[in-house]
């Protein structure tokens, strides 16, 4: 137990989250325990679905409220234990979460849902990591190791530390590099034939050139990969990625799945409901830009990929959507690449795609349409860029058709 103290920026409360992983079992054991000697943590409200989270139990007062759990923690700290289901099927198949006899792979995120809380004023979370796993497992997460199986969970822009990001465990082949400062570590099952040394390698050309764009400076960047039954694709995490073990690191067209999640890891655009064309579609386009810029692609084969990117866009007319299909990602690289040349032709230069990215990422609110005109106008002096006019975009306003 740790008493809670007085730091620097007020009075900081221990928690811990825990979890315990069984072989082949789906249901994982979790916790949240507070460690408190005054009411400083007064409520946690968890977004905790019924069938994914269950059998709660534990110190105070607890109560289900469709969706979301309420915690009110005891005044001396408590702890709530609960059920986590670790196995999750994509609609298009294949798993996105899963406990095998040999591994695991999961988001945090599945073992500690997201949380709202009211805690006094000024006070802050200090939070630790504890997975249990099977004998012979290895586990690795996004965080700073304090031994085998602990970690520290520090994020200094929130004030409750709760994890998130991809984990995986199991018996495992990891290779870990430091490229431009940024500890990345790839990490997969022994016997998955997962592409460890040609990801460092891709990243070693590549993530130089992102992080001059990063609106902050990530210390850590977690890969773990995997073959079936998981999903064939691709998909980010806070600081963290899954890649699909047989996808191919540089496809035909000159795009790359790990590049592109790699982009979503560090450099999150916050769209708007409707809008995840913006985030997809610019991500593409900054994978294609950090693939021309760092030699991986020639000039020649990066303008190549926009045509093909814009021809396949051309007939796509809506792109309000949640999920942005293949067609609606097309449509918005070709506006990304127009934009981009718009923004270098109107400040000689000296603006481009990159510096409107590091804006997108710095917003606080949900970037929809209008606020990507409002930033990419400021960023041109107060010129209006014909890519995003009304004209260009008629039949934006539609729902696009899946």
């Amino acid at each position: 137990m740790w008493p809670a103290v007085a730091g620097a920026d007020g009075l900081v409360y221990p928690v811990s989250f825990g979890a315990v992983i069984a072989k082949g079992r789906a249901e994982a054991e979790a916790f949240i325990r507070v460690d408190q000697d005054k009411a400083l943590l007064e409520q946690v409200r968890l977004r905790a679905p019924a069938k994914r989270f269950s059998r709660f139990s534990g110190d105070g007062e607890f109560r289900r409220d469709g969706d979301l759990v309420i915690w009110d923690v005891p005044a001396k700290g408590g702890r709530l234990n609960y059920r986590a289901t670790l196995k999750h099927r994509r609609n298009s198949g294949g798993y996105d979460s899963r406990v095998e006899n040999k591994w695991a792979i999961f988001r945090l995120d599945d073992l500690f849902p997201p949380a709202g809380i009211s805690q006094a004023d000024g006070a802050r979370s200090r939070s630790r990591l504890t997975i249990a796993a099977p004998d012979g497992w290895n586990t690795v997460t996004r965080y700073p190791s304090l031994d085998k199986r602990r970690w520290r969970v520090d994020n200094p822009a929130r004030k409750f530390d709760r994890p998130t990001g991809w984990a995986i465990s199991g018996k495992l082949n990891v290779r870990r590099d430091r490229v431009d400062g940024v500890q990345v570590t790839v990490a997969g099952p022994t016997g998955q034939g997962v592409q460890r040394v040609s990801m460092l390698a891709l990243l070693r050309w590549t993530l130089p050139e992102l992080l001059k764009i990063t609106p902050s400076s990530p210390r850590r960047l977690l890969i773990v990969s995997a073959g079936a039954p998981m999903w064939r694709g691709g998909l980010s995490g806070p600081q963290s990625l899954f890649i699909h073990a047989d996808l191919s690191l540089l496809s035909e067209d000159g795009t790359s799945t790990l590049v592109h999640e790699t982009v979503h890891a560090l450099m999150p655009v916050p769209a708007a409901d409707d809008h995840d064309w913006i985030d997809e579609g610019l991500a593409e386009y900054l994978t294609l830009r950090l693939l021309e810029r760092s030699g991986t692609i020639a000039p020649s084969r990066f303008l190549a990929a926009v045509e093909r990117f814009r021809e396949r866009g051309s007939q796509q007319n809506g792109l309000l959507t949640t999920q942005a299909s293949g067609r609606v990602t097309a449509r918005a690289v070709a506006l990304f690449y127009d934009l981009d040349t718009e923004l270098a032709s109107a400040t000689g230069g000296e603006v481009d795609i990159s510096q409107l990215a590091e804006a997108l990422a710095r917003q606080e609110k949900p970037v929809d349409l209008d606020r990507l005109r409002a930033i990419s106008r400021e960023l041109a002096g107060g010129q209006a860029l014909p890519s995003l006019s009304p004209e260009r975009l008629a039949g934006f306003s539609q729902t696009a058709e899946m």
